[in-house]
């Protein structure tokens, strides 16, 4: 093998090693961030029918 083949595969190997390490940390992103979201709903949404339970014209049920 040449040197300027030896070149062009260390090049491209640490091309997809950056790729593999950003697409693992997208992934961890959004996967925190989805994770963040659906927590954040469960919350808003119990804070939503509590306060609508103390509503006087309320009739909602839990």
């Amino acid at each position: 093998m040449t040197m300027r083949k030896k070149q062009e595969l260390l090049y491209h190997m640490r091309a997809i090693m950056i790729g593999t390490m950003m697409l693992i940390s997208g992934v961890v992103f959004l996967c925190y961030m989805g994770s963040s979201l659906i927590r954040f709903t469960k919350k808003y949404q119990k804070q939503t029918m509590q306060v609508a339970q103390k509503l006087p014209w309320s009739d909602m049920e839990e």
